[in-house]
Protein backbone atom coordinates (compact mmCIF):
# COMPACT_ATOMS: atom_id res chain seq x y z
CA UNK A 1 0.00 0.00 0.00
CA UNK A 2 1.18 3.35 -0.58
CA UNK A 3 2.45 5.34 2.02
CA UNK A 4 3.23 9.63 2.38
CA UNK A 5 6.79 8.36 4.02
CA UNK A 6 7.74 7.20 0.75
CA UNK A 7 7.64 10.61 -0.05
CA UNK A 8 9.74 11.82 3.11
CA UNK A 9 13.15 12.05 0.84
CA UNK A 10 16.39 14.26 1.23
CA UNK A 11 16.42 15.69 -1.55
CA UNK A 12 19.87 17.15 -2.09
CA UNK A 13 21.04 13.56 -1.30
CA UNK A 14 19.01 12.31 -4.06
CA UNK A 15 19.42 15.10 -6.48
CA UNK A 16 23.32 14.47 -5.64
CA UNK A 17 23.04 10.50 -6.50
CA UNK A 18 21.08 11.21 -9.61
CA UNK A 19 23.93 13.41 -10.41
CA UNK A 20 26.89 11.04 -9.76
CA UNK A 21 24.83 8.40 -11.57
CA UNK A 22 24.54 10.37 -14.68
CA UNK A 23 28.48 11.43 -14.55
CA UNK A 24 29.17 7.89 -14.15
CA UNK A 25 27.10 6.54 -17.35
CA UNK A 26 28.21 9.58 -19.61
CA UNK A 27 32.09 8.75 -18.73
CA UNK A 28 32.37 5.03 -18.64
CA UNK A 29 29.14 3.68 -20.71
CA UNK A 30 28.65 6.59 -23.52
CA UNK A 31 31.88 8.04 -24.01
CA UNK A 32 30.80 11.73 -23.47
CA UNK A 33 31.85 14.91 -22.22
CA UNK A 34 28.81 16.62 -21.41
CA UNK A 35 24.58 16.01 -22.06
CA UNK A 36 21.52 18.13 -22.50
CA UNK A 37 18.69 17.34 -19.97
CA UNK A 38 15.55 18.34 -21.13
CA UNK A 39 12.61 18.71 -18.07
CA UNK A 40 9.11 19.50 -18.25
CA UNK A 41 6.86 19.81 -15.07
CA UNK A 42 4.29 23.06 -15.74
CA UNK A 43 1.00 23.31 -15.87
CA UNK A 44 0.42 22.03 -18.84
CA UNK A 45 2.35 19.14 -17.92
CA UNK A 46 0.31 18.28 -15.14
CA UNK A 47 -2.28 15.24 -15.83
CA UNK A 48 -5.83 15.71 -13.53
Amino acid sequence: MFSKAVLDLNYEEEAARIQDSIRRSLGSELHRKGIVVAMSGGIDSSAV
